[in-house]
């Protein structure tokens, strides 16, 4: 049944054409003055609406270019496509300002703007709380247009570059498009990884996920590692590595002391520090040299950064396993331990930046540790950085 035939409303057809033209201002009249009329122009339409976007967004991804797809909708949420979104934008305008427009803009009767307005008012995210299926970002719209569209631009850059959950749909895809190589310490960890359980044990947390991932005991008699015996193994190996252990539990750890204790645990481990005044490209440069082990076949590295710089939850300074790159989107996976957060895809930019947040306890960048099986080398006292 076609919209025409259902509510009466063709238009006159221009000479020798055979096309059939829906009489919008008439449809409109009908289906904004009935909800039951608009549910059923929603049932013939939404529909069809659906398979045409799911095709298109289809060929967009296959295409091997398109970095961003944007689906402009009266109707979004009510219609359930927020199902298919990443995160979408609730544009919001005051009631008497839509009105105003209505009649300023497009000419319509006072009564008849009235009328769409309030029949508007019925959808999900107009009014209260937004109901969404996915992340979302609510823009006031009762300014000027150059305010809105700056509004819009910011907002729409916040989303870009905010960290992507690895268990999100796009958090999937990412890793689905990475290349073998910067994947590969993501293959080896996930099956191990796990959250800290101490709330200043995100250094040693880390630490047994990449000894788990090696495959090593933690004793003769098997044991898995975890945080307890990390710092228990450290502290067999020096008097100063017990205190480290200490600090762990009382106040997290330097990158420095990071590095004693994977020592202390017969891994080698060098301090990297993130270098200010380099573009990211050459900042990432070594980090992704780390990341693919490319000297290594059984390494990883370990982020010491600041989570709040890198757009997660508002804390300090963190460690946390690196697991891919994502190069179309430029973008790293961080195996992120922390218990109120969960394992993210960052924006390179926004990861550099974090890396190279002044640590407050040292004065110095933050950075990595390039962590891997061999022998111990002494280390280095002056690459001093915490998680506070």
């Amino acid at each position: 049944m076609s919209i025409v035939s259902t509510f009466d409303c063709r238009a006159p057809t221009p000479p020798n054409t055979n096309d059939t033209i829906v009489d919008r201002a008439k449809l409109g009249s009908i289906v904004f003055s009935s909800l039951a009329e608009m549910a059923k122009l929603e049932a013939l339409v939404w529909p069809s609406v659906r398979s045409k976007v799911n095709k298109l967004i289809e060929g967009y991804k296959s295409d091997g270019t398109t970095e961003l797809i944007v689906l402009e909708s009266a109707v979004l949420l009510d219609a359930g496509w927020d199902e298919i979104c990443d995160h979408i934008f609730v544009v919001r305008v005051d009631r008497s300002v839509a009105i105003r427009r209505m009649v300023e803009d497009r000419g319509m009767r006072s009564e008849e703007a009235v009328k769409r307005v309030d029949a508007q008012s019925v959808r999900r995210g107009i009014l209260g709380e937004v109901d969404a299926k996915c992340p979302f970002t609510v823009i006031a719209n009762n300014g000027e247009r150059g305010e809105f569209l700056t509004n819009v631009d910011n907002s729409i850059a916040a989303v870009l570059s905010a960290p992507v959950p690895l268990r999100s749909s796009r958090g999937q895809e990412m890793l689905r498009g990475c290349a073998p190589a910067d994947r590969r310490a993501y293959d080896l960890l996930w099956p191990h990884f796990g959250r800290q359980q101490g709330r200043t044990m995100c250094g040693p947390a880390s630490a047994a996920m990449l000894l788990r991932a090696m495959g090593s005991a933690a004793d003769e008699a098997g044991a898995v590692w975890d945080e307890v015996l990390v710092l228990s193994a450290s502290a067999t190996a020096t008097a100063t590595a017990t205190e480290v252990g200490a600090k762990a539990k009382r106040c997290g750890l330097t990158m420095s002391e990071m590095r004693q204790l994977l020592q202390g645990t017969g891994l080698e481990c060098e301090c990297e520090a993130a270098t200010v005044g380099s573009s990211t490209d050459e900042a990432c440069a070594p980090l992704l040299a780390s990341l693919r082990g490319e000297s290594e076949s059984e390494s990883f590295v370990i982020l010491n950064y600041h989570m709040t710089t890198a757009g997660q939850a508002p804390f300090g300074g963190h460690f946390s396993p690196l697991a891919a790159y994502h190069s179309r989107s430029r973008r790293f996976l961080v195996l992120d331990v922390w218990p109120e957060t969960e394992p993210s895809w960052l924006d390179a930019d926004a990861l550099v930046a974090a890396m190279r947040a002044v640590d407050s306890e040292s004065g110095l960048p933050r950075g990595w540790l390039y962590v891997s099986r061999g022998a111990v080398e002494p280390w280095d006292e002056s690459l001093v950085t915490s998680n506070k």
